[in-house]
């Protein structure tokens, strides 16, 4: 447990301090031990917190309200929490269309935070624990701390995964509702029965974008002539196969708190019918 949770922190600094609050519970002569773990990993919490979730980064989040207004300026540790987890999309989005629900590991977070501030003040009731509340205490925030990690790695690969039903979706739409001038030119009437899709990449990512690209073939009945011609056998009809090709962009940090497409551009390459 402790080399995954060290596997999430981002600086030297953040894994010395986890180091040194796993020494603290080590030292077993020493009376302060739960109390000197306590305040170094509730010091961890604090920092990972702030890089996973930077001040202007939280106040700019569509979600965002301000908790106390005599505090206009306080971001809340749950706020940091749900922008660690879900960045700007909001959290009824992140419930409803990717099925995660945050409410448990999050609340179960903040309680163990919670329970070691306790421990930070020093008195008759925390002070020189026996080994089993130090023992209890100290991998119930352990896992709690883990299953946050593992909560923010299942949001990125679900976000990222619905980034590619949108250009699933956007190449249904496309196909099926667009009339696409390389294909219209070819006949009189046109139909385009399926598409098939050889590659679908994220080729980039930046802070608020999923770059995407695919590629494939479009299949289509091309008629000659009216209907009235195709009954009377006057008509022709010949059914071909044109690749394509495609760019997407997916938003994840917008002002409407989801995910969609910015930019969609599918091309079809119909050089092969005057071949």
């Amino acid at each position: 447990m402790e080399y995954e949770i060290e596997n999430h922190l981002a600086s030297d600094f953040e894994r010395q301090l986890f180091k040194a609050s796993l020494y603290n519970l080590k030292d077993s002569g020493n009376p302060l031990r739960l109390n000197n773990f306590a305040y170094s990993l509730r010091e961890l919490t604090r920092h990972f917190l702030e890089r996973l979730a930077p001040d202007g980064e939280v106040r700019q989040a569509p979600w965002y309200r301000i908790h106390d207004p005599k505090k206009p300026e306080m971001i809340t540790r749950t706020q940091r929490m749900q922008y660690a987890v879900h960045g700007w999309l909001l959290p009824e989005y992140v419930k409803s269309e990717l099925g995660i629900d945050t409410e448990d590991i999050i609340k179960e977070l903040n309680d163990g935070i919670n329970r070691l501030s306790k421990f930070t003040h020093v008195n008759p009731s925390t002070f020189n624990c026996d080994d089993n509340t130090t023992k209890q205490l100290s991998n119930e925030i352990l896992e709690s701390v883990l299953s946050f990690f593992q909560l923010i790695d299942e949001s990125r690969k679900r976000v990222e995964e619905a980034a590619f039903d949108c250009v699933d979706e956007e190449m249904v739409s496309s196909f099926y509702g667009t009339t696409f001038n390389e294909i219209d030119m070819l006949a009189t009437h046109h139909e385009i029965e399926c598409f098939t899709v050889s590659r679908m990449d994220k080729t980039g990512e930046d802070d608020g974008n999923f770059y995407m690209e695919a590629d494939g073939e479009v299949h289509v009945r091309l008629q000659y002539g009216s209907d009235g011609d195709m009954r009377r056998g006057d008509g022709h009809e010949m059914h071909i196969s044109l690749p394509f090709t495609s760019t997407f962009t997916v938003s994840f940090k917008n002002k409407k708190g989801d995910l969609h497409l910015t930019d969609p551009n599918i091309e079809i390459d119909n050089s092969s019918f005057f071949e």
